[in-house]
């Protein structure tokens, strides 16, 4: 697809063997109703037909290929060829709606240019799970930066998120050496970066649930540990007057996490998680989870029946 002019949004999907996937998430974001846009597809070193399936778009669809370095690094090279005011990072597994751009354009303009925009997700297993979902008037909740919006328990996803591109660039994008939450740490980075939006409805992305998935406890549980140690080494900004809320976004990352590895059997995983973070989730009173993971642990340590040496 050819844009006359500088396009408003560039979408970028970073992409590793998933070529038939890959078909039906560009599908998509080529069915949008709004049509000032950009796709950019990054092949990180795939092995199947991705390059083809690519070439059959045309100039629809600009293409990249690098050698295999991990998804924050093919986001990062889409963002430096990106043209466009915004940055949609999005998932090579889901699928848009036709009215996505359309909402996200809504979302922009009644926050004033705000430098993230967290979309609405919806996820699914069968593609015949999606055909309830509708176009309905945007309803939005409006922060003064992401920072501000930490007791309303919203995720800022790399595939569910717009990013303004200016931000991106001066924040030198997202962190190669993160396979998963390299999108939360961005997040934290531009924490206190002007204007943070979560579209509540209409759903703008559909995201997929299956196998292929790169999240493994054992990967989320690396990126998490990484990004509490930047908290601990004062990396990310606000300074000591906003690390209650920096703190409390990290908690609410680790609970759920801790609650999966530990449903995995990965107890060393989840205990350390658990320790982690213990005294943050005190002070904000999630008794709920310091008494409850415990007890997800021992009954699934239980139901496995693994002796201590196995887990």
């Amino acid at each position: 697809m050819t844009v006359t002019g500088r396009p408003r949004f560039s979408v970028v999907i970073p992409t590793y063997n998933r070529a038939e996937l890959l078909r039906k998430t560009l599908a998509s974001v080529l069915a949008q109703t709004r049509r000032d846009f950009e796709v950019i597809v990054v092949d990180d070193g795939s092995t199947d037909s991705t390059g083809e399936l690519v070439a059959g778009f045309g100039d629809r669809v600009r293409f990249l290929r690098q050698r295999n370095a991990g998804p924050s690094a093919a986001r990062n090279r889409g963002i430096a060829e990106a043209r466009g005011d915004y940055v949609c990072s999005l998932d090579s597994d889901d699928l848009w709606f036709p009215w996505t751009l359309d909402t996200i354009a809504h979302a922009i303009a009644a926050a004033g240019e705000p430098t993230i925009i967290a979309g609405a997700l919806l996820p699914f297993e069968r593609e015949e799970e999606l055909a309830w979902a509708r176009d309905t008037p945007p309803v939005l909740e409006v922060f003064p930066d992401y920072l501000a919006s930490s007791r309303s328990g919203h995720f800022a996803g790399s595939g569910m998120t717009v990013y303004s591109r200016s931000a991106l660039a001066a924040h030198s994008g997202f962190d190669p050496a993160l396979v998963n939450m390299e999108d939360h740490d961005l997040a934290l980075r531009l924490g206190t970066a002007r204007g943070f939006v979560k579209i509540v409805t209409p759903p703008t992305v559909a995201y997929r649930r299956h196998d292929g998935s790169i999240q493994t406890p054992a990967r989320s549980a690396a990126g998490l540990s990484a990004c509490l140690a930047r908290e601990r080494a004062r990396r990310y900004p606000g300074g000591r007057a906003r690390a209650g809320e920096r703190r409390r976004l990290l908690g609410l990352h680790a609970r759920p996490l801790a609650t999966t590895c530990a449903r995995a059997g990965r107890f060393d995983l989840a205990w350390q998680i658990y320790r982690q973070t213990f005294i943050w989730q005190l002070r904000e009173r999630r008794l709920r989870f310091l008494l409850g993971l415990p007890l997800v642990a021992l009954t699934s340590f239980a139901l496995r029946g693994r002796s201590p040496s196995q887990c």
